[in-house]
């Protein structure tokens, strides 16, 4: 399986090293494993380096069609995977728990 994980930054957090943990034992499995994130700097891509080592693809930019699945890591990937909806089969792997949910849907969509 092609499976696209989509997230935010590559911090420190339990989050992210969900998601490292995650892809490697995909990788071990023999599956193909792909992290897309904005530029990240700073405290933002702390991790970054863990991902890489690991062989965990990272990049800013991805086709869809190439990914049998995208996995949306937190709440923060939300517009993401809405726009993905019916292109590409998508999963929303949320950690940040019901608080997260309702701010970020109270926020106003961009138009």
């Amino acid at each position: 399986m092609r499976v696209l994980f989509i997230i935010h930054e590559l911090a420190f957090n339990g989050a992210v090293v969900a998601l490292y943990e995650q892809a490697r034992r995909l990788l071990a499995d023999g599956h193909a494993v792909r992290v897309l994130t904005p530029r990240l700097e700073g405290s933002a891509a702390a991790l970054l380096g863990r991902f890489e080592a690991a062989g965990i693809a990272v990049g800013h930019s991805v086709a869809w069609a190439e990914h049998d699945v995208a996995v949306g890591c937190t709440v923060f990937t939300a517009d993401a995977l809405f726009d993905l909806i019916g292109r590409v089969p998508v999963v929303w792997w949320i950690h940040e728990g019901l608080a997260g949910v309702r701010m970020v849907l109270a926020q106003p969509k961009a138009a």
